[in-house]
């Protein structure tokens, strides 16, 4: 009966042992992490798992959820950006969540800027090295998304919106977020069309950085897009200033200004001496220029001019386009001149 009993302590206290041992190699066994991981608010411990686990902060989504379980953080862990770097436990990790101690930078992007001067906002609000997504930006490997072959940077592919940012995030890690951005507006703007046609995902991109910066109206973009398509249907120059601007700015010469001698500039970004559409975007667009590239207007327009109200007047002729521009641009100009 006591060799039993005896028997049984042993084995209770070495299951005990064992248990025990498991259980501090699973809680507080430390390994290296590396990595910036967003929780929202309301977002459940089996989703926050696989954030964690996908980033390789974690080893097992299971021990993490029961780990929340164990030491009673369920309830307790807080939305934010949280930065794992170094050697870390996974009870370390656990309690990290719950501390809600970064402090996230609002960063909002308008549509149609350059990545040039998306990097200066990033940079003014205290976001990493200008120097440092310069590099990023010229050497884009592992950051532009499959099947937009061509793309040699990183312009266009930085998605205008809203951001929350942690302090401590990389610029590694700030431009991956604002791309995957990108290709889910991407896919949404394409969602129900078909995969045919004469243009790749990528010259879709670039027609989509011409209409952004061609207008800013949102019921005008679809039209911009059928103006764009028909030209390169018939192969005519696509004439868009924003590409000679462009052109400028990469030589730093852009003073606001387009002189008679830019239009005529070689450069392959300029549109109006070279067919077809230029290497690569001229600016990161938003969803509605996006979506115009994927769902343009049918018409047979060919011209457009600004009215200098910001909206524009298109034309299917080209008689008809030089009536607007001597009433929108040539009279416009001297009545406002004579005003002076």
């Amino acid at each position: 009966m006591k060799i039993r009993f005896f028997a049984c302590i042993t084995l209770l206290i070495t299951l005990v042992m064992i248990l025990g041992t498991l259980f501090i190699y699973i809680f507080f066994k430390e390994y290296p992490v590396s990595a910036t991981i967003p929780v929202k608010k309301g977002e459940s411990i089996g989703r926050i798992s696989e954030i964690l686990y996908e980033n390789q902060v974690i080893k097992s989504k299971d021990f993490f959820k029961l780990g929340t379980r164990i030491f009673h953080v369920e309830k307790r862990i807080k939305a934010g950006f949280y930065r794992f770097d170094g050697k870390m436990t996974l009870y370390q990790i656990i309690m990290e969540l719950t501390t809600g101690r970064d402090r996230l930078v609002r960063v909002t992007f308008p549509e149609g800027l350059t990545c040039h001067e998306m990097f200066r906002i990033l940079v003014s609000k205290g976001l990493g090295e200008e120097k440092k997504y310069l590099r990023l930006f010229s050497n884009p490997d592992g950051l532009v998304p499959p099947g937009f072959s061509g793309a040699v940077t990183l312009e266009g592919f930085l998605f205008p919106d809203t951001y929350f940012f942690s302090q401590h995030a990389t610029e590694r890690e700030i431009l991956y977020q604002m791309i995957q951005q990108f290709i889910g507006h991407f896919h949404k703007a394409s969602a129900g069309v078909s995969a045919s046609g004469n243009l790749t995902p990528f010259e879709r991109l670039i027609l989509a950085s011409l209409i952004e910066k061609e207008t800013g109206r949102e019921g005008e973009r679809p039209l911009v897009a059928s103006v764009f398509l028909n030209r390169l249907k018939i192969h005519m120059k696509l004439d868009c200033d924003p590409t000679i601007i462009y052109s400028l700015m990469r030589e730093g010469r852009w003073d606001g200004n387009i002189r008679k001698a830019d239009i005529s500039m070689e450069d392959p970004y300029n549109t109006y001496v070279h067919r077809g559409l230029p290497p690569g975007p001229i600016a990161n667009p938003g969803e509605a220029s996006l979506y115009a590239v994927f769902h343009p207007a049918r018409t047979d327009y060919l011209y457009f001019v600004s009215r200098n109200d910001g909206t524009h007047v298109f034309a299917s002729h080209y008689s008809e386009h030089l009536k607007n521009v001597r009433r929108y641009q040539i009279q416009y100009w001297r009545r406002k001149k004579h005003r002076q």
